[in-house]
């Protein structure tokens, strides 16, 4: 007697069961012609900011590529190429290896890891991979020269190395392709577009993190793949539309830089995902809840000099993130920019137009911006996010 209620009772879990799997297996779409145009204040995202004033000696001109690891910077400077540690305080601690032609040496450390769990430093140079210690000292290289690519990026994750590719003229052999400890190919992702006639060389922010996992994107491909240690899904899609850079578009610098939509970094925090773009001769930012991916974003033109969060926490320059720091139970927005950039801006009129939420702060940045002299390192500033 009591078969058709257990079978309609069966159905109707079937069919919650059934939806629910297809909401958690949802792909998130990002669309910038659905982006909500208004203002993004740094107090909305973060509770406070610190700036860390790099030891000058030695000098260097510019930060090519910077990462915070385990209360340690390692930046990749110009004009040299070399990667210099320094400490949270911006005390110089050593060189990582050193520049050059020869074994062991790379032409420039702009593409590099760090593995903290092994204590090792990867270095991606041209063709080959160089491994050195935490403290400096090289271990071995690994040669890429059979993969008939070269590559852009490289990650340490899970015990593997990986190896990312991106657009280069037209061609690209790979989205990326992983390797063990030894050198040896583990497995790989390969490209599914064609190639295709193309000067433009793209950016090669193409890879971003969270705490698990990694992701993939490029400009050509509609989806952003998050990578795991033993299989890859799509996570996000980039939306269609005539604002997209295509094979027969991607040379016509009137249609790519006057109405193409053109990520050019996008990195994610425990709350949000941030995209910095450029689109309709305009630079841009959006963040979105990660849980609805409904995007704010704040636009101005490309002849602004300065870009980024209005930073309403101690009214200083707005800042232009280049990525997202995990620090034991923190996270940060990472910029840096040049030591006199910030001196200027704060003798200038700007300071202190924008209403700060911290005159403390406010007060704090205008005594270490008077210390700064024209010929110092370049600042590293550190946003802490709130929870």
């Amino acid at each position: 007697m009591r078969t058709p209620g257990v079978i309609i009772y069966l159905c109707i879990m079937l069919i919650f069961v059934s939806c629910s799997n297809h909401e958690k297996t949802k792909i998130q779409e990002i669309n910038p012609t659905k982006f909500e145009k208004t203002e993004l204040f740094l107090s909305e995202y973060a509770e406070s900011i610190d700036y860390i004033q790099l030891e000058s000696n030695p000098p260097f001109s510019s930060i090519i590529t910077c990462k915070v690891v385990d209360s340690l910077i390692y930046a990749a400077v110009r004009p040299n190429g070399n990667m210099l540690v320094y400490d949270m305080k911006g005390k110089f601690q050593r060189k990582i290896g050193r520049n050059g032609r020869g074994p062991g040496e790379y032409k420039y450390a702009m593409h590099f890891c760090v593995d903290s769990d092994e204590g090792k430093v990867y270095v991606l140079s041209q063709k080959k991979i160089i491994i050195y210690s935490i403290g400096g000292s090289f271990i071995k290289e690994i040669s890429l020269a059979d993969y008939d690519t070269t590559f852009c990026s490289i990650r340490v994750h899970h015990g593997n190395i990986y190896l990312f590719d991106n657009f280069c003229c037209g061609y690209m052999k790979y989205n990326w392709l992983v390797l063990n400890k030894e050198g040896e190919q583990v497995s790989s992702k390969l490209n599914s577009v064609a190639p295709f006639k193309c000067r433009q060389i793209p950016g090669n922010k193409i890879v971003f993190e969270d705490d698990e996992n990694m992701y993939y994107w490029n400009y050509l491909n509609d989806s952003i793949f998050q990578i795991k240690p033993d299989n890859h899904s799509l996570k996000y899609l980039f939306a269609h539309g005539n604002f997209r850079i295509s094979p027969s578009n991607w040379d016509n610098d009137k249609i790519v830089y006057g109405s193409c939509f053109r990520p050019d970094r996008i990195f994610k925090t425990h709350n949000s995902l941030i995209l910095r773009y450029f689109m309709a001769h305009r630079y841009g930012i959006a963040v979105s809840k990660t849980r609805n991916l409904s995007f704010k974003s704040y636009e101005i033109d490309f002849s602004e000099k300065i870009f980024g969060f209005i930073n309403d926490i101690d009214g200083g320059m707005p800042l232009d993130p280049k990525q997202c720091v995990n620090s034991t139970d923190k996270q940060y927005l990472m910029s840096y920019i040049p030591a006199l950039s910030l001196k200027q801006y704060v003798e200038s009129n700007k300071f202190g137009q924008t209403k700060c939420k911290q005159p403390v702060l406010h007060e704090k940045l205008k005594a270490f911006a008077s210390q700064i002299d024209e010929n110092d390192n370049p600042i590293l500033i550190l946003a802490k996010l709130k929870e």
